[in-house]
């Protein structure tokens, strides 16, 4: 069994190929991308930690994608996801609005924005919210806190391991360059 990250795939999201430089023409073509990409790396064993953003529209044509996706599905919720009910309806096997978990020798907080994290203590954070704006920062808000954005925009696209993060290279602290929307809480 692997552990794998991932979050904001927005499948049936209509504009998020025009907030997101996303290789595909049509939502249908990113859905199908996406699904064989997740496919490609994760088997039915695996678990997938999901940081939130899955999918717009009803449980049913949400479902429908869930269901293709290999491994478990724990998600962390984001600012679009709906209440943790009607993602365990969906077809995650839990839900919540964040959690620790020790992988890589660290404690890590996973959460959706990474925003939040500000301000509690926490040194390791495992995020999505901040699309293509960066991959991870060991400084973020200047608060020394190691900061890894599992989106799938600098991630082609393709859930990953913990290793395969540690082994991303860090920027600097870019709070003056991320637009103020993905710094503060929603979106």
């Amino acid at each position: 069994m692997n552990i794998f990250y991932s979050s904001d795939h927005h499948f049936f999201h209509k504009n998020i190929l025009k907030y997101c430089p996303r290789p595909w023409n049509t939502i249908e073509e990113m859905n199908e991308g996406m699904i064989q990409r997740w496919n490609s790396v994760v088997g039915p064993d695996d678990v997938v930690y999901y940081l939130g953003d899955f999918a717009f529209g009803s449980v049913e044509k949400q479902r429908a994608i869930i269901v293709r996706l290999n491994g478990q599905k724990i998600i962390v919720r984001g600012n679009h996801d709906r209440g943790h009910e009607n993602l365990k309806a969906i077809g995650f096997q839990a839900s919540c609005n964040s959690m620790e978990r020790d992988d890589g020798g660290r404690r890590w907080l996973l959460i959706h924005n990474p925003a939040d994290a500000a301000g509690t203590g926490h040194k390791n954070v495992i995020c999505g919210h901040v699309h293509q704006h960066w991959a991870r920062q060991t400084n973020y808000m200047r608060q020394g806190m190691d900061v890894i954005n599992v989106g799938v925009d600098v991630r082609d696209f393709t859930p990953r391991t913990m290793a395969e993060l540690l082994a991303a290279p860090a920027t600097p602290d870019m709070i003056d360059a991320v637009p103020a929307r993905h710094r503060g809480r929603g979106e």
